[in-house]
């Protein structure tokens, strides 16, 4: 449900864009002068509303105009400030709706700031992808560079050397201790001996005041950087590793990584299947002592030796760790129903001891971070799928449903139809707001871009498609 239509020059930068866009909660606003560090758990510590947001402080609309056709407008909200991406850089006041900074970048080069930036000691941190024209006419490519921009005047400090490109796509960068660690394709080093991928899958670590590469964390070769998530405790660096071992044929690995001793303190390969994996995606947050992993995976139909089976059904899986040791505290299966489709990709929130997540489609479940009990569960209203001209039965169709936690709300947003605001404790629903009508969505007039909450509302970005500009607006 798209509400966008995107040309072939622009499927490559699609590509990666579309991962970050579509996890629509924004950048995390914990990233401060004095916590920079990501844990990964959704938590924005900020008030949450508990009346009803009817009233808009302000409206805004950032000038830009995509020309491929994709609005990669995430923000951060730091120190009462938005930091939006996109095609240039806009910094606004919260309260006040008013314009603080405004870079566009040159539209001869397609330059895109991807993802929420990182604001670090005036600093701010990001993707920078340019699109660069290729030997096929109206084909673009992505070049990916980390950058960083001085956070006053947009200009930028240093780029890394491409770190990432729309067929091989990077991860999302996390910083940690005045270091940015972000998973990239390397060129692989004469000594370096595996031609079986021309590329080499690491986690780099670059200084974040000078850009200078001090170090890489070594992944499994095959490893697709774009889907290692990356989280902090502040203290340690976790992350995943999805992986391609032979065609048809993948596996994940989890791993904590030690800053001190640059090595790797453990790893474990985990969800397993007896005949590895073809697809997977993965979302990682950690809380303490507890690292929350959620997978929707499917198994290969592909056997070792060639040979096909009857493909198994998809499932999602979630399940703890110890984060001293790797030792699995519980674990969490759902499979997803033939009879039903989803826009479900993993999705977790953590607050006080409590993970907020999704193991069957449809339902957010809230439940011990350290034993699995669970607390509550929340429903949602299964829709029929538009599709009466097929033969057999109905099948029903399920919104993404995405979880932000803060201090005293949890948010959950039904795909782009709706944000009901719930009482983290009980799973009481508070209130419920339209964020899109049906109309918008079926006739693919507006699209949803970015929800941060904020102490004194909520930040909602969307784009009319006629135009593709950024209407930013602040709910009380």
């Amino acid at each position: 449900m798209s509400s966008v239509r995107r040309t072939t020059a622009s499927c490559l930068l699609v590509a990666f864009c579309a991962v970050v866009l579509l996890t629509g909660c924004g950048g995390n606003p914990a990233a401060s002068d004095e916590s920079p560090h990501n844990t990964g758990s959704m938590y924005w510590d900020v008030q949450g509303v508990r009346q009803t947001p009817m009233k808009t402080g302000w409206a805004y609309s950032w000038n830009q105009s995509y020309v491929n056709e994709i609005v990669p407008c995430l923000g951060s909200v730091v120190d009462g400030k938005l930091y939006q991406g996109g095609q240039g850089l806009l910094e606004l006041d919260v309260k006040t709706g008013k314009e603080l900074l405004n870079v566009n970048w040159t539209k001869e080069r397609h330059i895109y700031l991807q993802g929420p930036p990182i604001l670090w000691q005036g600093k701010l941190y990001g993707i920078l992808g340019e699109q660069k024209k290729t030997e096929l006419s109206g084909v673009g490519m992505l070049y990916q560079r980390l950058v960083c921009l001085d956070a006053t005047t947009g200009e930028v400090l240093w780029q890394s050397d491409e770190i990432g490109t729309g067929e091989r796509p990077s991860g999302s960068p996390l910083l940690l201790n005045g270091k940015l660690y972000c998973s990239a394709c390397f060129p692989i080093l004469p000594s370096g001996a595996d031609y079986g991928f021309d590329v080499h899958p690491s986690i780099g670590i670059w200084d974040a005041l000078t850009g200078k590469l001090t170090g890489r964390i070594t992944l499994p070769s095959g490893t697709y950087p774009y889907q290692t998530n990356l989280v902090s405790d502040g203290t340690y660096l976790y992350g995943n590793a999805y992986y391609q071992v032979a065609w048809g044929h993948c596996r994940s690995m989890i791993f904590r990584y030690d800053p001190v001793t640059a090595r790797t303190s453990w790893l474990i390969s985990y969800p397993t299947a007896s005949n590895d994996f073809i697809n997977m995606s993965v979302a990682l947050a950690v809380d303490g002592e507890t690292l929350i992993a959620v997978f929707r995976a499917e198994d290969s139909p592909y056997r070792a030796d060639g040979t096909s089976t009857i493909p198994a059904p998809a499932r999602h899986v979630a399940a703890a760790f110890d984060t001293t040791d790797g030792r699995m505290l519980w674990s969490k299966t759902g499979e997803i129903s033939s009879s039903s489709s989803s826009e479900q990709d993993p999705e977790i929130a953590m607050r006080s001891g409590t993970a907020f997540l999704t193991v069957n489609d449809g339902t957010l479940i809230a439940i011990d971070e350290h034993t699995g009990t669970q607390k509550w569960s929340l429903t949602v209203e299964e829709a029929p799928a538009p599709t009466t001209s097929m033969e057999g039965p109905p099948v029903y169709w399920y919104d993404r449903l995405i979880p932000m936690a803060t201090r005293d709300i949890l948010y959950v947003r039904e795909g782009d139809r709706t944000l009901t605001a719930i009482d983290p404790e009980t799973g009481a629903k508070l209130w419920q707001k339209t964020l899109l009508t049906r109309e918008d969505l079926w006739e693919e007039r507006k699209q949803l871009c970015c929800i941060v909450p904020v102490d004194i509302g909520l930040v909602v970005v969307t784009a009319n498609s006629s135009d593709l500009c950024p209407i930013i607006e602040l709910w009380r």
